[in-house]
């Protein structure tokens, strides 16, 4: 008895200890995970996606400060004068373009553009110095500067010329425009207007004057009145005593 007890003992010692168990081994992030191409492919990287760009609300009806543009060999003004335009709504050619010498010298184009009837704004083309064909689009004043006697003018350019109207020896852009619209209220009783609106029908020329960087409306001169060129030409004429 006492012999087999020992061998029982002998046979316990023997049996190997348990091994201990082991976690099982994390599954990677899928994030981590990428394919392996096939043979003969190749694997492009993955790039972030393009930001949206949004337009401000001067794109939407002025060009861009500081643009410039390149006239093809066989492109015409007008053609020219229509990719000046504002992209954004529905803008159409108000008057067509015309070429002339005055405020930074010669060749310069003047574009007018607008919407529903209305001229809304407008450019003049600079040629580029040592550039060929190509110009520096330079954004006119709002025509809402220019003096009317219209509370809520409506602009419809009749005629483009070009005067020196200041005597400086310089031209000026001159542009024609007939002026309509409600005029303003005859007067107010505390803060409401009262009184009848007229219907507004005139003409008005703006003056704008080149000073080295831009255009700007220039104010001291008055050539309300006549609907025409010859008629500007006329009053300015008379205002030099004559000569022209």
């Amino acid at each position: 008895m006492r012999y087999f007890v020992l061998v029982v003992l002998a046979l316990c010692s023997c049996r190997p200890a348990p091994t201990p168990a082991t976690a099982p081994a994390p599954l990677p992030h899928p994030a981590s995970q990428q394919a392996t191409p096939a043979a003969g492919m190749t694997q492009r990287a993955r790039t972030p996606a393009r930001q949206a760009i949004v337009p401000t609300s001067q794109s939407r009806t002025r060009p861009a400060p500081g643009l410039t543009i390149t006239r093809r060999s066989d492109e015409s003004l007008t053609s020219l004068a229509t990719r000046v335009m504002p992209k954004e709504g529905e803008f159409a050619l108000m008057h067509r373009p015309v070429e002339g010498t005055f405020g930074p010298g010669a060749g310069n184009v003047v574009v007018l553009w607008g919407a529903e009837g209305s001229c809304e704004g407008g450019a003049v083309l600079v040629p580029v110095a040592d550039t060929p064909s190509t110009y520096r689009v330079n954004v006119l004043p709002s025509f809402q500067e220019i003096g009317t006697s219209a509370a809520t003018p409506s602009f419809q350019p009749v005629s483009v010329l070009f005067d020196d109207v200041n005597g400086d020896g310089r031209a000026e852009l001159l542009i024609i425009l007939r002026v309509t619209g409600r005029g303003a209220y005859e007067g107010r009783e505390g803060d409401s207007p009262v009184g009848h609106r007229a219907e507004v029908d005139e003409h008005v020329t703006g003056v704008f004057g080149w000073n080295g960087q831009e255009f700007t409306i220039i104010t001291d001169v008055d050539l309300s009145g006549p609907r025409d060129a010859a008629g500007v030409r006329k009053l300015l004429r008379a205002r030099r005593g004559g000569k022209r």
